[in-house]
Order: structure tokens, then sequence, then C-alpha cells
């Protein structure tokens, strides 16, 4: 997910499309797409069945009125969150 966030954070056109940011992941880890997004939605899961409503902004932006948050949704939400906050500066 670090992976994906830090790419998508440099390269906010990628978000567009998907497939574009598991096919880096992929090719960087040398796994199939389908394995890299098994791994991320699993890793959104915990997100999707909370019902928690949280003080931080950055939870609050992720949180979507009960409804889960497809695999997209989460990038752009924490990308868009964290170049607002950090006005691109470096990340990591």
């Amino acid at each position: 997910m670090k992976d994906a966030i830090t790419y998508c954070y440099y390269k906010p056109d990628e978000l567009e499309y998907l497939t574009n940011v598991l096919k880096y992941i992929s090719y960087k880890y040398n796994v199939p797409i389908s394995r890299v997004r098994d791994c991320l939605n699993s890793s959104i899961r915990p997100f999707n069945n909370t019902s928690l409503t949280y003080t931080n902004e950055l939870y609050n932006s992720l949180y979507n009125n009960g409804h889960s948050l497809s695999l997209k949704d989460f990038l752009e939400r924490v990308v868009y969150y964290l170049i607002r906050v950090k006005k691109k500066g470096r990340l990591f």
C-alpha cells in the first residue's frame, strides 16, 4: 500500500486508471496484477468494516457514510489529502 500511495502521490495523473498503478507495483515486485489487487483490497478492508466516527480529518475523508470504499477511491482520498497537507513536499 505504501508503494501505491507513494507512486500516486508523485504521479497523480496515474490515478485516472487503477491498472497503471497495479502494473507498476506488479512489475516492481514481479508478481501478477491479480495478486497485487487482492493484497491492496485486503489492506483497506478494516476501513470498510468500521462504523466508528473519527475526529481526524483523514479518517473522516476515508469514512464514506457506511458505504465501502473501492481501491481507487481509497487511493484518491489518501493521495489528495497528502497533497493538500504536504503541499508537494517529500513524502517519505
